[in-house]
């Protein structure tokens, strides 16, 4: 287990790199990348003018974006101090790469997307006209699908009675940009900032405050509805062979739940603060939680009863 100080304030956003070899931190002043195959190590540091939330690397590893008061990517492979793109749009809670790493995507009332390397607009097919029970708005989840053929973006729409706004989740086709469904939830009034798709694209998860809810991908039929402690969910991630979906909240506690009973089958409380973020590295060997006091922690999952290994150990292991 490793425990550090990575910021004098929040670290909202934490994402393992490709090889799980390094480790991004999103913060305010600065987004930084460690080297945690041994005493965590900063190698890099890029200045987040502003909230340094979120953070995302792309599949390959080359690219960093982060959004503080604009949208910034940097090329890690290049040691310049300038970003390859910068881009002037809204505040965000999260970004996404397309898996095959082609394609970027920030929300919007249709997702706003560009080409990787050149970060030129993706022209789609333009925004309908209203919604299906109202005027809705972008609560600012987005994510592709694992097969990369959609993109997902989060909405509150008002119900046909005009009493309140309902949460749904939008699939949007990634060669057109046309809406291809709306997966309607009614899990609260609270709209969901993270969503994320199951490994094998079947289920959809968000935080609906302090409610895990799952729904079909199929046809937006709810799966569960998982009550993770008394305070409101900050982030979430499936491992990546589905069998777990790990949730953190506004209190010191990592809630682990199996993905076949919804059962929470594992937690931990790290007393690093209240939890901000989490993210699990690609292999599953490892997990990584980020604080509101600054600190982050990464452990080995092999050492949590009930997981196992995803794939073999990255190479990086050997350096250790």
């Amino acid at each position: 287990m490793l425990v550090f100080k990575a910021s004098p304030g929040t670290v909202s956003g934490v994402r393992f790199t490709p090889d799980g070899c390094g480790l991004v931190t999103g913060a305010y002043p600065d987004v930084t990348l460690w080297d945690v195959t041994g005493a965590p190590k900063s190698v890099r540091q890029f200045n987040s003018d502003g909230h340094a939330t979120p953070v995302v690397v792309s599949p390959c590893g080359r690219f960093l974006a982060h959004w503080g008061n604009c949208l910034r990517l940097f090329d890690l492979t290049d040691p310049g101090e300038q970003p390859v793109a910068q881009l002037a749009i809204g505040r965000l809670t999260m970004i996404a790469f397309a898996p095959d790493g082609y394609e970027f995507a920030a929300p919007g009332f249709t997702p706003r997307r560009w080409a990787v390397p050149s970060w030129e607009v993706i022209r789609s097919a333009p925004p309908p006209a209203g919604g299906p029970a109202g005027s809705p708005f972008c609560t600012g989840a987005i994510v592709y699908t694992p097969d990369g053929r959609h993109i997902a973006v989060s909405f509150a729409v008002m119900n046909s009675a005009g009493t309140r706004y309902n949460s749904h989740v939008r699939l949007f086709d990634r060669a057109t940009g046309a809406r291809t469904a709306d997966l309607g939830t009614t899990f609260g009034h609270a709209h969901p900032t993270q969503i994320a798709f199951s490994p094998d694209g079947a289920l959809v998860a968000g935080n609906f405050g302090p409610v895990l809810g799952v729904v079909s991908a199929a046809d937006g039929k709810e799966v569960a509805r998982v009550k993770a402690g008394a305070k409101h969910v900050t982030g979430l991630a499936f491992t990546p062979n589905g069998s777990k979906l790990v949730a953190v909240s506004n209190d010191a506690r990592v809630r682990v739940f199996d993905t076949r009973t919804w059962t929470e089958t594992a937690g931990y409380e790290w007393k690093i603060g209240p939890l901000r973020c989490v993210a699990v590295a690609p292999d599953g060997l490892r997990m990584a939680a980020g604080s509101g006091r600054g600190k982050v922690v990464v452990w080995d999952v092999d050492a949590w009863r009930g997981f196992t290994r995803t794939g073999p150990s990255p190479r990086c292991r050997g350096r250790r």
